[in-house]
């Protein structure tokens, strides 16, 4: 009779186990080579990301100094506006002294030869 104790387990050939860790070497090297190309591309879309920031940053100063521009811009124009209303309430009324335009050559109000102004 054969005693089986603890120290006499079957022993199996080497070969299954062998084949399964190749099996899970292959597997281990496709997962490390698809998460370094995930790594690259990460890194690649990190500084597309950055580099729009910044293009965003200088359009916005960019943007920023041309509203200050037509601001001014626009306020001018409504001086200009004014002034020139301003002008021709007085060329209507005839006030030319306001003006300070030299006196006609008998001394009078001198006279404006346009049709547009009736008087």
């Amino acid at each position: 009779m054969a005693e089986s104790g603890p120290s006499q387990a079957p022993k199996r050939p080497p070969w299954p186990l062998a084949t399964a860790m190749k099996a899970m070497e292959k597997t281990l090297s496709s997962q490390a080579s698809r998460l370094k190309s995930l790594e690259g591309r990460a890194g690649a879309v990190e500084k597309k990301l950055s580099d729009c920031e910044k293009s965003a940053a200088e359009f916005g100063s960019r943007l920023d100094s041309k509203r200050a521009a037509l601001e001014s811009v626009v306020q001018e124009y409504g001086q200009l506006q004014r002034r020139l209303e301003n002008m021709e309430n007085l060329l209507r009324n005839r006030n030319f002294w306001i003006l300070r335009l030299p006196r006609g050559r008998r001394g009078g109000v001198p006279h404006i030869c346009d049709p547009r102004i009736k008087g």
